[in-house]
């Protein structure tokens, strides 16, 4: 994926179906997702449009890791001289044989989302945005003529035919010893002056983590059942994202980020787990409830309901429903979080 999209929570949930042992055995590693693998050196162009009316040109570094028992890829990028960074989060979707790739900022990208397919002659992963309107038209290839080297291209017109993006750009291999530092700089925690005031109600969230969940009987537990987990919070992406990673007792994983988005003025969070699961959410804060209501529609129909409580700075009340279109209760789910001491 490019490293640039350049215009200018876990709900924290551990589990939402039941995981057998078998499932959390760690995937193969995906062939071409492997390409993306390791760490780089950066040379962007991008060329005047109206996202970027004076064009320029950015250097950077980058690093990419596996993650989630090897069901996601994670790229963290910083660039210069506009000291953005950015975060990208791509699998492997057996259904369409595509690449799915989500993509967040620290200039404000929330979540955007390209499919990209591989073509082996070309030697390339090509392909467009998902989530654009549907009028707009846009594409996209990272080119890997060798092992070293990741040639990208990405732009993108709206109705009337208008550029709003055209970047390209050459990503060159570098040894694996500067991954350390690359991600050290990328997480150092400098706050961004035009935050909205909407994420300051994810503080209390930040920390160390006890779950203990407790499903009722429903489709995916029909005997109803008791799971644990730890979760670890810290902010992101200069202070847009609030990112979440846990550890179930059944050794599952998951990843997850939690917003604010302005244009959408609502919160909203992408989950990730390691047996392949992942769905988006949104939802609003009551400030006199002291809860966040969030809903998610999966690909298969299902909808997730989710209210998180915070009872005061040291313990969240979770109640997780899903249900199908036919009302049938899938997961009925209540979930105590408590900071460690």
């Amino acid at each position: 994926m490019m490293n640039r999209f350049v215009p200018a929570m876990c709900l924290f949930l551990f589990v939402t179906s039941a995981v057998s042992a078998q499932e959390q055995v760690t995937a193969p590693k995906n062939e071409l997702l492997q390409r993306f693998v390791g760490v780089w050196d950066l040379k962007t162009t991008i060329k005047p449009a109206k996202w970027n009316p004076e064009g320029g040109e950015t250097t950077g570094k980058e690093s990419t890791v596996w993650a989630l028992k090897n069901r996601i890829i994670m790229i963290r990028d910083i660039s210069q001289p506009d000291g953005r960074k950015g975060l990208f989060i791509s699998s492997h979707d057996p259904k369409q044989d595509a690449y799915l790739f989500w993509c967040f900022d620290s200039n404000g990208l929330q979540g955007t989302q390209w499919l990209l397919k591989w073509n082996a002659d070309a030697k390339a992963a090509i392909g467009r945005s998902t989530d654009s309107p549907p009028a707009w038209t846009s594409g996209g290839q990272n080119r890997f003529p060798d092992g070293h080297t990741n040639l990208v291209s990405y732009w993108m017109r709206d109705e009337n035919g208008a550029l709003l993006m055209d970047v390209s750009g050459r990503k060159d291999r570098l040894p694996g010893d500067r991954e350390a530092a690359i991600v050290a700089a990328w997480k150092k925690h400098e706050p961004a002056a035009d935050l909205p005031a909407e994420l300051k109600v994810l503080n209390r969230m930040i920390g160390m983590w006890e779950m203990v969940s407790i499903r009722k009987p429903a489709v995916w537990s029909p005997n109803g059942d008791r799971s644990t987990a730890t979760l670890s919070r810290e902010w992101i992406l200069n202070g847009r994202f609030v990112i979440g990673t846990s550890v179930g007792s059944d050794e599952s994983e998951s990843l997850a980020l939690f917003s604010f988005d302005p244009g959408m003025k609502a919160y909203r969070n992408w989950f990730f787990n390691s047996v392949g699961h992942r769905y988006a959410s949104h939802g609003q804060w009551n400030e006199a409830k002291q809860t966040f209501s969030l809903t998610a529609e999966r690909e298969d129909g299902k909808t997730v309901q989710t209210a998180i409580r915070i009872e005061g700075p040291d313990r969240e009340v979770w109640h997780t429903l899903m249900t199908d279109a036919a009302g049938k209760i899938y997961v009925d789910m209540d979930t105590t979080v408590t900071r460690k001491k």
